[in-house]
């Protein structure tokens, strides 16, 4: 497309980087780079439009909590889903998004970099400064090749998450007592 799509999914908080997020759309949508950003989850809609302009607000969908069919259109419609958390379990949202090659931008957070490498199957934020933030998405999206090369491992990393494969490596387990 003419410009990055972008979404967040999880709950709207401080901790899982949503304000990372908005300040990142408007550095993208300022440098017209932003095609759309699609935020899903729980969260005051209100709260997060007032942190936007009315560019910004134009390129954003604030959606709500999403029927799992839905929430896999937005990932299947996004070029990277945008994960700036100073704070995370195993955020599932990675490996569903990617299981539709939307390419996993995440906090380098304990856990995460061992499932994600960094320029390969997604891109690690260290810094998370939205200025950076931005530059990582511009810099991706600016080597087409490179993108579908990341959003095929993606997909390719994601497979790994099914409750087959879980199943699989359990069994193989516990034959081995």
């Amino acid at each position: 497309s003419n410009g990055l799509r972008i979404c967040f999914a999880g709950n709207c908080v401080s901790s899982k980087g949503i304000f990372k997020v908005l300040d990142t759309l408007k550095i993208l949508a300022n440098e017209n780079k932003l095609t759309n950003c699609t935020i899903a989850g729980l969260g005051d809609e209100n709260q997060l439009r007032s942190r936007l302009n009315h560019r910004e607000n134009q390129l954003t969908s604030i959606v709500g909590v999403l029927s799992r069919t839905a929430l896999n259109q937005v990932y299947a419609d996004s070029h990277f889903i945008l994960l700036p958390s100073r704070s995370e379990g195993f955020p599932k949202v990675l490996a569903e998004a990617a299981a539709f090659g939307c390419i996993p931008v995440a906090s380098k957070l304990s856990g995460i970099d061992k499932i994600i490498q960094n320029n390969v199957n997604g891109i690690l934020l260290e810094d998370l400064h939205a200025e950076i933030i931005a530059n990582r998405l511009a810099v991706a999206w600016s080597d087409n090749s490179e993108m579908k090369k990341m959003a095929s491992e993606a997909h390719l990393w994601s497979q790994r998450f099914s409750y087959d494969h879980f199943l699989h490596n359990i069994n193989k387990l516990l034959r081995k007592r």
